[in-house]
């Protein structure tokens, strides 16, 4: 959708600047502002407004993605070099003295990029990389996020210029801004220039979409609103606090959506969206309204994607769902706390850290500074007729990157710390198949070898075109590019389960022969204890899909098991209890209707915590001193102990009528080997039934071994009994018991 031009005046800029900033500094923005006025006077752009109204909306962006005063500077003067008939280097030279070195150099850096986008026509393609090696160039991150407030400025008055050159934005602003962008995390900008490119790209396939979208606008909001104020309600019954908001889809994603499916636009359904923003910086509420979100509406499993768990590359977070509501209708759901949103909108520009004219950045900052190189990199080889957003870039690691060399002088970038076999499979995949030895810079080295930047590097080729085991495992130092390790197992796939099956016997029986005394596991333990067939186990062991640190965890736990069964300490499991209770905090329960207490319903009571019986459990009646009747199942030791001292106080309880939508708040213990997605691996296993996440907590020990304290709601003893089973069936989880 087409955002229109804005032209902010000076006040408006500074209204965008925290309220904590100093008057010196609007002063300089001031300065900067009158400097531009006095330079630019009265001249026009080739797109018809005054280079000082663009120079400001382009430093209100600047200053909307809360970068420092120096960018927005920066954006005020950016055409100072560009426009103007003083000689360039007089006015550099008044930069630097009136503003500063910092402010002139990203100003002679923004000037830099300008040739690059001087070309169209049969020069756009080369353009594009010529670009895109300036940029590799460019040593300060703020020139970049300029340009691409400058980028956006341009693309959205483009409509008044020259086709040629609306065209050579749009494309520059689609192939390279765009997802620079999406790498530095920066969602709105993104966005933004996604969709307004698209416009110029792709004008039949935007209209299409554009008339489709506004033809259904009144019926769609008037949905998405009536979901909210549902969604709403659901959140304050159980007191969290929550923003909740609803969109359409951008555009361009629509667009994506047809493309990757082959569909018409009437065929993508999850136009619009919800988006449920949490305060505070609790991560267990998102998966807490994830499942109150799939128990209001039926979920579609396979539209799940937990980037909590597994954060996208760029660092991005959010739970994404999507539902038929009672309509029928799919509805996309985002769920983030307040503080993942900021990140989401702003990126990179939320990990600069302020000190006076000085920045530091955050390690997340430059992360993501990184990750935005290998983009560029990875443009290069891309296929250049695709629209970017439909390019699948294969990502190695955040590193950098290295260049080495072929005997023939052919370059090739690799990540920083590859090796002779990387180089191999780099070049082609039979010629890392056959690799057996390397000659860096004519001299011999062993296949873990760490190639340098400049090194030329000769492969020497075995007999047989067969990739070691060893290759598999990242701790063997033989490999460093995930991209090589997955070559490497697809061919052990393909040619030989007998051997990873005798090759993952090996290693197995290696390591259960380390630990003392002799025989105290076997392999059938371990297979068991991963919930995997022997030789299934044998094959991932052998195949590399399971790691060592998985198989030690579990090893670790089978040890700690043996030891419990030979020597049972009545006072450690008591100690484990206590602190387990203590990190229950059990909500109170609302009295159930339909309960029978000697025969007569309606009397006051409360269920016992120690045992939190639910139907249709026996259960009995325990009279309190001034708290009514605490109801405890039959078999609760507590209310045994009670029963034998104080028989008189006994009543008989039974459950009467089942009260319909009844809920009972039920603590569990899950024990699993760690793995980051175990808590959306949960609520994905009990989406589609009426059982409620209502709180968890999760602790991992030193050995890998997570232990979660979950409250549930469920309507009966079936329900608890279903989620017990389904638990305890997934992978890596080693048990599930209800906590008394």
């Amino acid at each position: 959708m087409s955002t229109p031009p804005f032209f902010p005046t000076f006040p408006q800029i500074v209204a965008t600047l925290p309220l904590s900033t100093e008057r010196e500094v609007i002063e300089r923005l001031r300065a900067a502002d009158e400097f531009a006025q006095a330079m630019h006077a009265d001249k026009r752009r080739i797109s018809g407004e005054l280079y000082i109204e663009h120079d400001r909306a382009v430093a209100y962006s600047v200053s909307q993605l809360g970068l420092d005063t120096i960018s927005i500077i920066a954006g005020l003067l950016h055409d100072c070099l560009l426009e103007t008939e003083t000689d360039v280097g007089k006015v550099q030279r008044e930069l630097s003295r009136r503003f500063g070195d910092d402010v002139a150099k990203l100003v002679v850096g923004l000037r830099d990029l300008e040739p690059y986008s001087t070309l169209t026509g049969s020069e756009s393609a080369r353009k594009i990389e010529r670009l895109r090696r300036a940029i590799l160039n460019t040593d300060d991150i703020r020139v970049l996020m300029v340009r691409m407030a400058d980028r956006l400025q341009n693309l959205l008055v483009a409509d008044k210029m020259p086709e040629d050159k609306r065209l050579s934005i749009a494309r520059e602003a689609n192939e390279i801004y765009a997802p620079i962008a999406n790498r530095l995390g920066i969602w709105a900008l993104k966005s933004q220039l996604e969709d307004e490119s698209f416009r110029y790209l792709y004008p039949n396939d935007y209209a299409e979409i554009h008339e489709y979208v506004t033809q259904h606008e009144v019926d769609g909001e008037a949905m998405v609103q009536k979901r909210i104020r549902a969604l709403q309600e659901r959140l304050a019954e159980v007191n969290l606090n929550a923003e909740v908001t609803g969109r359409s889809k951008h555009y361009f994603s629509i667009y994506r959506k047809m493309k990757r499916k082959h569909v018409p636009v009437q065929e993508i359904y999850d136009i619009h969206a919800l988006r449920i923003i949490l305060e505070g910086r609790d991560v267990g509420a998102c998966y807490q309204v994830l499942g109150l979100v799939h128990n209001m509406w039926k979920p579609i499993p396979e539209e799940f994607d937990d980037y909590i768990a597994n954060p996208k590359p760029n660092g991005y977070k959010s739970l994404h769902t999507a539902v038929y509501d009672q309509t029928g209708q799919v509805l996309e759901v985002q769920i983030r706390t307040q503080a993942m949103h900021d990140d989401s909108e702003r990126g990179v520009a939320a990990h600069w850290v302020y000190k006076e004219d000085s920045v530091k950045l955050s390690v997340e900052f430059s992360r993501r500074v990184t990750f935005m190189r290998q983009l560029l990199i990875d443009l290069r080889d891309e296929n250049k007729d695709a629209p970017t957003a439909e390019r699948m870039i294969n990502v190695d690691d955040l590193s950098k990157r290295i260049y080495v060399f072929t005997p023939q002088g052919d370059v090739q970038e690799l990540p920083e710390g590859s090796t002779p076999i990387d180089f191999a499979y780099q070049v082609h995949t039979q010629l890392g198949h056959s690799c057996r030895g390397a000659l860096v810079n004519g001299k011999r080295v062993q296949l873990n070898h760490e190639l340098q930047q400049g090194d030329v590097v000769e492969i020497v080729k075995g007999k047989t075109q067969a990739p070691l085991r060893d290759w598999m495992h990242e701790s063997s130092g033989y490999v460093k590019s995930g991209r090589t390790r997955s070559k490497v197992r697809q061919w052990f796939r393909q040619h030989d389960r007998p051997l990873s099956i005798q090759y993952g016997r090996e290693v197995l029986e290696r390591e259960l022969r380390l630990l003392r005394p002799k025989n105290l596991l076997t392999l059938s333990d371990l297979a068991k204890q991963m919930k995997e067939e022997l030789d299934d186990l044998l094959a991932k062991v052998g195949f590399g899909d399971i790691q060592m640190s998985q198989i030690a965890g579990a090893i670790t736990l089978l040890k700690e098991q043996k030891r419990r069964e030979s020597q049972s300490d009545e006072l450690t499991a008591a100690q484990e209890e206590a602190e387990v209770n203590s990190m229950i905090v059990a909500a109170p329960r609302k009295p159930q209707k339909g309960l029978v207490i000697q025969g007569v319903a309606g009397l006051h009571h409360t269920f016992a915590n120690c045992c939190k019986p639910i139907p249709p459990e026996p259960v009995m009646g325990y009279i309190t001193r001034g708290r009514g009747v605490s109801v405890h199942s039959k078999t609760c030791e507590q209310f045994q102990a009670q029963a034998r001292k104080e028989p008189d106080r006994i009543v008989e309880v039974s459950w009467g009528d089942a009260t319909p939508n009844a809920n009972y708040e039920i603590p569990l213990v899950l024990r699993a080997i760690r793995t980051l997605d175990l808590a959306s691996n949960i609520v994905t296993a009990i989406s589609g039934r009426n059982i409620q996440m209502v709180r968890t907590k999760s602790v991992t020990d030193s050995k890998g071994l997570t232990t979660m304290y979950l409250v549930v709601g469920v309507q009966n003893l079936e329900d608890l009994n279903w989620l017990k089973q389904k638990l305890e069936t997934m992978s890596n989880v080693i048990e599930v018991h209800r906590q008394r």
